[in-house]
Protein backbone atom coordinates (compact mmCIF):
# COMPACT_ATOMS: atom_id res chain seq x y z
CA UNK A 1 0.00 0.00 0.00
CA UNK A 2 1.45 3.38 -1.30
CA UNK A 3 -0.01 6.50 1.08
CA UNK A 4 -0.70 9.69 -0.52
CA UNK A 5 -1.85 12.95 0.33
CA UNK A 6 -3.85 15.33 -1.83
CA UNK A 7 -6.89 17.57 -1.22
CA UNK A 8 -7.69 19.36 -4.09
CA UNK A 9 -11.33 20.92 -5.05
CA UNK A 10 -13.65 19.42 -7.19
CA UNK A 11 -17.40 19.05 -8.53
CA UNK A 12 -19.57 16.49 -7.65
CA UNK A 13 -21.13 14.85 -10.78
CA UNK A 14 -24.41 15.78 -12.70
CA UNK A 15 -25.81 12.60 -11.44
CA UNK A 16 -26.39 13.83 -7.87
CA UNK A 17 -29.17 16.05 -9.41
CA UNK A 18 -32.64 15.35 -7.89
CA UNK A 19 -34.39 13.15 -7.96
CA UNK A 20 -31.09 11.68 -5.91
CA UNK A 21 -29.35 12.60 -2.88
CA UNK A 22 -25.87 11.39 -2.33
CA UNK A 23 -23.53 11.62 -0.04
CA UNK A 24 -20.19 10.45 0.69
CA UNK A 25 -18.85 8.34 3.09
CA UNK A 26 -16.08 8.88 4.92
CA UNK A 27 -17.90 12.23 5.58
CA UNK A 28 -15.44 15.51 4.29
CA UNK A 29 -13.28 13.52 1.44
CA UNK A 30 -16.45 14.90 -1.08
CA UNK A 31 -14.01 17.29 -2.88
CA UNK A 32 -10.60 15.83 -1.00
CA UNK A 33 -8.60 12.94 -2.53
CA UNK A 34 -7.92 9.90 -0.13
CA UNK A 35 -4.57 9.59 1.41
CA UNK A 36 -4.69 6.08 0.59
CA UNK A 37 -5.67 3.46 -2.75
CA UNK A 38 -6.34 -0.21 -3.52
CA UNK A 39 -5.61 -1.54 -6.55
CA UNK A 40 -7.88 -4.74 -6.20
CA UNK A 41 -11.58 -5.46 -6.50
CA UNK A 42 -11.99 -3.31 -9.86
CA UNK A 43 -8.41 -4.73 -11.02
CA UNK A 44 -6.72 -7.81 -12.31
CA UNK A 45 -6.51 -9.69 -8.71
CA UNK A 46 -9.65 -11.83 -8.24
CA UNK A 47 -10.89 -13.75 -7.30
CA UNK A 48 -12.14 -11.75 -4.24
CA UNK A 49 -14.22 -10.72 -1.43
CA UNK A 50 -14.14 -7.68 0.26
CA UNK A 51 -16.66 -6.60 2.96
CA UNK A 52 -16.65 -3.16 4.50
CA UNK A 53 -18.35 -1.07 7.37
CA UNK A 54 -19.42 2.11 7.63
CA UNK A 55 -20.28 4.28 10.44
CA UNK A 56 -24.27 4.43 10.63
CA UNK A 57 -24.14 8.35 11.79
CA UNK A 58 -22.26 9.29 8.41
CA UNK A 59 -25.10 7.71 6.50
CA UNK A 60 -27.79 9.07 5.62
CA UNK A 61 -30.86 7.16 6.45
CA UNK A 62 -32.92 6.49 3.28
CA UNK A 63 -33.27 3.86 0.28
CA UNK A 64 -30.04 3.83 -1.61
CA UNK A 65 -30.07 2.79 -4.56
CA UNK A 66 -26.49 2.81 -6.43
CA UNK A 67 -22.74 3.52 -5.08
CA UNK A 68 -20.34 4.91 -6.71
CA UNK A 69 -16.15 4.31 -5.99
CA UNK A 70 -13.56 7.12 -7.48
CA UNK A 71 -9.78 6.48 -9.26
CA UNK A 72 -7.43 7.19 -7.20
CA UNK A 73 -5.61 10.90 -8.17
CA UNK A 74 -2.32 9.48 -8.32
CA UNK A 75 -2.21 5.84 -9.64
CA UNK A 76 -5.42 6.65 -12.21
CA UNK A 77 -3.36 8.47 -14.95
CA UNK A 78 -5.40 6.53 -17.60
CA UNK A 79 -8.68 5.61 -18.62
CA UNK A 80 -9.54 2.38 -17.25
CA UNK A 81 -12.30 -0.39 -18.06
CA UNK A 82 -12.87 -3.93 -16.43
CA UNK A 83 -15.65 -6.53 -16.22
CA UNK A 84 -16.47 -8.74 -13.26
CA UNK A 85 -18.16 -11.38 -14.00
CA UNK A 86 -20.55 -13.18 -11.70
CA UNK A 87 -20.60 -10.23 -9.08
CA UNK A 88 -22.58 -10.17 -5.89
CA UNK A 89 -23.27 -7.44 -4.12
CA UNK A 90 -25.03 -7.26 -0.35
CA UNK A 91 -26.19 -4.40 1.61
CA UNK A 92 -27.01 -4.98 5.26
CA UNK A 93 -27.29 -3.44 9.08
CA UNK A 94 -24.84 -4.46 11.13
CA UNK A 95 -24.05 -4.07 14.98
CA UNK A 96 -20.28 -4.78 13.91
CA UNK A 97 -18.21 -1.58 15.46
CA UNK A 98 -15.98 0.38 13.30
CA UNK A 99 -12.48 -1.34 12.99
CA UNK A 100 -14.01 -4.75 14.80
CA UNK A 101 -14.79 -6.35 11.81
CA UNK A 102 -14.86 -10.36 12.09
CA UNK A 103 -12.87 -12.04 9.66
CA UNK A 104 -15.78 -14.41 9.09
CA UNK A 105 -17.76 -12.49 6.81
CA UNK A 106 -21.12 -13.67 7.83
CA UNK A 107 -20.73 -12.67 11.46
CA UNK A 108 -20.50 -9.14 10.19
CA UNK A 109 -23.96 -9.49 8.53
CA UNK A 110 -27.40 -8.54 9.94
CA UNK A 111 -30.67 -10.26 9.49
CA UNK A 112 -32.08 -7.92 6.47
CA UNK A 113 -28.55 -8.75 4.03
CA UNK A 114 -30.03 -8.31 0.65
CA UNK A 115 -28.79 -8.95 -2.09
CA UNK A 116 -28.70 -5.85 -4.03
CA UNK A 117 -26.73 -6.62 -7.87
CA UNK A 118 -26.07 -10.02 -9.18
CA UNK A 119 -24.50 -10.41 -12.67
CA UNK A 120 -21.53 -9.11 -15.13
CA UNK A 121 -20.54 -5.48 -13.21
CA UNK A 122 -18.81 -2.75 -15.76
CA UNK A 123 -16.81 -0.12 -13.96
CA UNK A 124 -14.98 2.39 -15.83
CA UNK A 125 -13.27 5.36 -15.14
CA UNK A 126 -12.19 8.17 -18.16
CA UNK A 127 -11.47 11.16 -16.25
CA UNK A 128 -7.69 11.15 -15.85
CA UNK A 129 -6.85 14.92 -14.69
CA UNK A 130 -9.23 15.57 -12.03
CA UNK A 131 -8.46 16.16 -8.31
CA UNK A 132 -9.89 13.77 -6.71
CA UNK A 133 -10.82 11.88 -9.40
CA UNK A 134 -14.85 12.08 -10.19
CA UNK A 135 -16.92 8.80 -8.09
CA UNK A 136 -17.16 7.15 -11.76
CA UNK A 137 -16.55 3.54 -11.34
CA UNK A 138 -20.80 2.92 -10.61
CA UNK A 139 -22.59 -0.13 -9.16
CA UNK A 140 -25.68 -0.02 -10.05
CA UNK A 141 -28.70 -1.98 -8.09
CA UNK A 142 -31.70 -4.58 -8.97
CA UNK A 143 -32.69 -3.95 -5.46
CA UNK A 144 -32.59 -0.65 -3.44
CA UNK A 145 -31.73 -1.46 0.49
CA UNK A 146 -33.42 1.46 2.68
CA UNK A 147 -30.81 1.69 5.75
CA UNK A 148 -32.34 3.35 9.17
CA UNK A 149 -29.32 3.93 11.52
CA UNK A 150 -30.21 3.25 15.10
CA UNK A 151 -28.39 3.27 18.06
CA UNK A 152 -25.38 1.36 17.06
CA UNK A 153 -26.17 0.24 13.70
CA UNK A 154 -23.80 0.21 10.75
CA UNK A 155 -23.80 0.00 7.27
CA UNK A 156 -21.96 -2.66 5.43
CA UNK A 157 -20.96 -3.39 1.56
CA UNK A 158 -20.26 -6.57 0.35
CA UNK A 159 -19.08 -7.57 -2.68
CA UNK A 160 -17.79 -11.50 -4.25
CA UNK A 161 -16.16 -11.37 -7.30
CA UNK A 162 -15.78 -15.48 -7.21
CA UNK A 163 -14.37 -15.73 -10.73
CA UNK A 164 -10.44 -15.79 -11.43
CA UNK A 165 -9.16 -12.66 -13.42
CA UNK A 166 -10.04 -13.39 -17.03
CA UNK A 167 -7.75 -14.14 -19.85
CA UNK A 168 -8.22 -10.73 -21.20
CA UNK A 169 -7.32 -8.30 -18.77
CA UNK A 170 -8.72 -5.14 -17.68
CA UNK A 171 -7.94 -2.14 -20.07
CA UNK A 172 -5.88 -0.19 -18.39
CA UNK A 173 -5.27 -1.01 -14.27
CA UNK A 174 -8.21 0.39 -11.66
CA UNK A 175 -7.00 1.69 -8.88
CA UNK A 176 -9.62 2.89 -6.04
CA UNK A 177 -9.48 5.72 -3.53
CA UNK A 178 -9.54 5.09 -0.51
CA UNK A 179 -8.67 6.66 3.04
CA UNK A 180 -6.53 5.02 5.98
CA UNK A 181 -7.08 6.42 9.28
CA UNK A 182 -7.52 4.83 12.76
CA UNK A 183 -10.61 7.14 13.75
CA UNK A 184 -12.50 7.56 10.21
CA UNK A 185 -15.87 5.91 10.07
CA UNK A 186 -14.92 3.26 7.44
CA UNK A 187 -12.90 -0.32 8.00
CA UNK A 188 -12.39 -3.46 5.44
CA UNK A 189 -12.11 -7.25 5.76
CA UNK A 190 -10.70 -8.56 2.55
CA UNK A 191 -9.36 -11.49 0.50
CA UNK A 192 -8.04 -11.65 -2.46
CA UNK A 193 -6.28 -14.22 -5.09
CA UNK A 194 -4.87 -17.40 -3.48
CA UNK A 195 -5.97 -15.64 0.10
CA UNK A 196 -9.22 -16.50 -0.72
CA UNK A 197 -10.98 -19.67 0.61
CA UNK A 198 -13.18 -21.78 -1.67
CA UNK A 199 -16.28 -20.48 0.07
CA UNK A 200 -15.44 -17.06 0.15
CA UNK A 201 -16.24 -17.29 4.20
CA UNK A 202 -12.91 -15.66 5.59
CA UNK A 203 -11.16 -12.72 5.10
CA UNK A 204 -7.50 -12.74 4.94
CA UNK A 205 -6.77 -9.15 6.55
CA UNK A 206 -9.30 -6.50 8.59
CA UNK A 207 -8.23 -2.98 7.76
CA UNK A 208 -8.93 0.23 9.58
CA UNK A 209 -8.55 1.48 5.73
CA UNK A 210 -12.03 1.88 3.94
CA UNK A 211 -13.00 2.94 0.02
CA UNK A 212 -14.68 6.00 -0.54
CA UNK A 213 -18.04 5.64 -1.37
CA UNK A 214 -20.34 7.87 -2.36
CA UNK A 215 -24.28 6.78 -1.71
CA UNK A 216 -26.83 7.39 -3.86
CA UNK A 217 -29.91 8.03 -2.34
CA UNK A 218 -34.14 8.24 -3.60
CA UNK A 219 -35.07 11.13 -1.83
CA UNK A 220 -39.00 11.50 -3.02
CA UNK A 221 -41.62 9.39 -2.51
CA UNK A 222 -45.29 9.79 -4.80
CA UNK A 223 -43.94 13.63 -5.18
CA UNK A 224 -42.71 14.18 -1.46
CA UNK A 225 -39.22 14.31 0.18
CA UNK A 226 -39.16 10.59 1.77
CA UNK A 227 -40.38 11.33 5.33
CA UNK A 228 -42.05 14.45 5.00
CA UNK A 229 -45.89 14.00 3.84
CA UNK A 230 -46.87 17.95 3.54
CA UNK A 231 -43.93 19.50 1.10
CA UNK A 232 -44.77 18.34 -2.36
CA UNK A 233 -41.28 18.91 -4.62
CA UNK A 234 -42.16 20.10 -8.12
CA UNK A 235 -38.92 17.86 -9.53
CA UNK A 236 -41.32 14.73 -9.08
CA UNK A 237 -44.10 15.16 -12.17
Amino acid sequence: MKMKFAAIASVLPLFLCAPLAAQVVPNGLENTAGNSNIGALVGNQRPARHQQVYAGSEVTPGTITSIYFRQDEIFGTTAASCTLTNATVILSSTTADIDALSATFADNLGADATVVFQGDLVMSSTDTTSVPRPFEFHIPFTTPFTFDPGAGVNLVVDITLPDPDPDIPCVGFPVIDREYHPTDGVSSAFCFNGSCSPTFDTASSTETSGIVTLFAQDIFSDGFESGDTTRWSSSVP
